[in-house]
């Protein structure tokens, strides 16, 4: 064989193992950089999910506390109807009794 024809089918073969070589190497890349995204995933919905947790226990909190202030007007609104309600009563008393004594002078 004439030595150009060699160098010819050493340079295709050469050519060939270069493309091949490029692409497991590309190919290593791609599966390095997806591998790194699932991560970065992973990672982004653990602390989506500690952040949501921690909005619940807040927002559970909250309602805690506005359910307790809720009661306790509720039961000031209770507390002043009686004490509305006794301080009428006691009103309603002194005037029959001014007037039993009006009667009586």
């Amino acid at each position: 064989m004439d030595q150009s024809v060699i160098c010819i089918v050493v340079g295709i073969i050469a050519l060939i193992a270069g493309f091949v070589i490029a692409k497991v190497i590309e190919k290593n890349q791609a599966t390095s950089k997806i591998n790194e995204a699932k991560q970065e995933a992973k990672s982004i919905v653990k602390d989506a999910e500690q952040k949501a947790e921690s909005i619940n226990e807040v927002k559970d909190k909250t309602d805690g506390l506005a359910m307790s202030a809720l009661e306790f007007c509720v039961a000031n609104e209770s507390k002043n109807h009686i004490r509305s309600s006794v301080v009428d009563q006691s009103i309603n008393e002194l005037r029959e009794l001014n007037q039993l004594v009006e009667d009586h002078i």
